[in-house]
């Protein structure tokens, strides 16, 4: 199996003909999904990817962090300090937030993720999730318009993966800690392969987001919707 190497790369492009500010050194126009911003997605990936800098400088490395708190205290901790938040909802405490139990995959069932859980709101109305999966392990959801529809997987919400250490399963091949999107170190074909984390329409679309990535931002003709 072929691994890829994270190279911290950001979002560039824009849907329906818009660019990002001069700083974003947006290039060639490129379709991403309806309901996505693109601009707001790469200030979102590029926010969090600082606030894991910001404090990697002050605790050491990601390895050496307190992973055995919980998914809330590890945000106030370690990554609340340096993003503009402007609400909290511990645990499923969802009503500010999140949309509850109406995150949709792309085969059309919901998702309603595990209970050791933050929610957080952004200043520019982005709703992030920190889902402790185990120690040394968190899921980092990015619902890049809030809680408007569409709530779904591959189309406004992304998935990333913090992990303390060299990661892999049968979703992810992860040579190092930091922040990565979900589906890193699959091959494109894997990634439209047909385990449940899938980006197909008749599976979960949870790598979507690896899968744009590795297509340089552009919406190619196999994408699920």
């Amino acid at each position: 199996m072929k691994k890829r190497v994270h190279t911290g790369r950001s979002f560039n492009n824009t849907r329906n003909n818009r660019h990002c500010d001069s700083n974003d050194n947006a290039g060639t126009r490129r379709e991403l999904p309806k309901g996505s911003d693109c601009c707001t997605a790469k200030k979102v990936y590029s926010s969090l990817l600082q606030s894991v800098e910001f404090s990697k400088s002050q605790y050491g490395d990601i390895k050496n962090w307190d992973w055995s708190l919980g998914a809330a205290d590890f945000y106030k901790k370690y990554l609340g300090k340096y993003l503009k938040t402007t609400a909290v909802c511990e645990d499923t405490d969802t009503s500010i937030c999140w949309s509850g139990n109406k995150t949709k995959q792309l085969n059309g069932s919901y998702y309603t993720g595990d209970s050791n859980q933050v929610n957080f709101k952004l200043a520019d109305g982005t709703i992030i999730r920190l889902e402790k999966q185990n120690d040394l392990h968190i899921h980092v959801w990015v619902d890049i318009n809030g809680v408007k529809e569409p709530n779904t997987f591959g189309r406004d919400i992304f998935i990333l993966t913090l992990v303390g250490d060299a990661f892999k399963d049968n979703y992810q091949i992860i040579p190092h800690a930091g922040l990565y999107m979900f589906g890193h170190g699959l091959t494109r074909e894997e990634i439209k392969s047909t385990n449940g984390q899938a980006c197909t329409q008749t599976k979960s679309g949870t790598t979507c987001g690896e899968l744009i990535l590795m297509d340089g931002w552009e919406i190619k003709d196999d994408y699920p919707w």
